[in-house]
């Protein structure tokens, strides 16, 4: 998959101008984001005035997908949120999923993410790659705090996935597992923050046959991260 984080200029496929001069004081209230689209240029406005402007090419088109405040350690953090988009894909790798830039309020690249936020904007959820077939599969998902510095990540290892964010404190998650039968079955399970710095996996039911667990795949259980 490809990656634009450097520069987010890559190859000539975009342009990003960043306008300097616009940062709002430290402890100035947060200014109103916008994004104004004119032909093929997006420009990023913070309190009204450009902070960045990126101009589409024919091999990659810019889309807002909007903005958000993100909770850091710092304090509240407005960001904008932009997606590529790859109209006429070359490759497979332009072809797939694509993740999300977040600009701060100065045009700044923040952050790149390819997950989900939970619905106060704290905690990033990361599904990885999930792969469903009898003996062949994998599922794994992190977690990163954003209000801690450096980020707090917990990486979960039960071959599960996060199917939706339920609370900011609580994930609905399904578990694949391959029985002894062969065919593989979805388990239910629950991801809940126990402490500041603790989530806990616990699986609702288990099937009935027996598990085939690999070398690499731990076995249901309640799991702390």
């Amino acid at each position: 998959m490809m990656r634009l984080n450097t520069g987010l200029a890559a190859a000539g496929l975009a342009l990003a101008v960043w306008i300097a001069g616009v940062a709002a004081p430290a402890h100035a209230a947060a200014p109103v984001l916008a994004v104004v689209r004119k032909g093929p240029v997006l420009t990023l406005t913070a309190g009204g005035k450009p902070v960045a402007r990126f101009t589409n090419s024919a091999a990659l088109e810019w889309i807002e997908v909007g903005g958000a405040v993100i909770k850091t350690a710092a304090g509240p953090k407005p960001v904008f949120t932009l997606s590529p988009n790859y109209p006429n894909p070359q490759d497979e790798e332009e072809a797939g999923d694509q993740p999300n830039y977040l600009f701060d309020e100065t045009g700044r690249l923040f952050w790149m993410i390819e997950g989900q936020f939970n619905p106060g904007k704290s905690v990033l959820l990361v599904n990885q790659h999930e792969t469903f077939a009898i003996d062949d599969y994998e599922a794994r998902f992190s977690l990163e705090d954003f209000t801690r510095t450096p980020h707090l990540k917990f990486a979960f290892k039960s071959n599960c996935y996060v199917e939706d964010w339920v609370s900011d404190t609580e994930l609905k998650a399904r578990c694949p597992r391959t029985t002894a039968r062969g065919p593989v079955v979805e388990t239910d399970a629950v991801v809940r923050k126990v402490s500041p710095t603790q989530w806990r996996l616990t699986e609702k039911a288990l099937p009935k046959a027996k598990l085939q667990v690999g070398p690499t795949i731990r076995p249901p259980c309640s799991t702390n991260w």
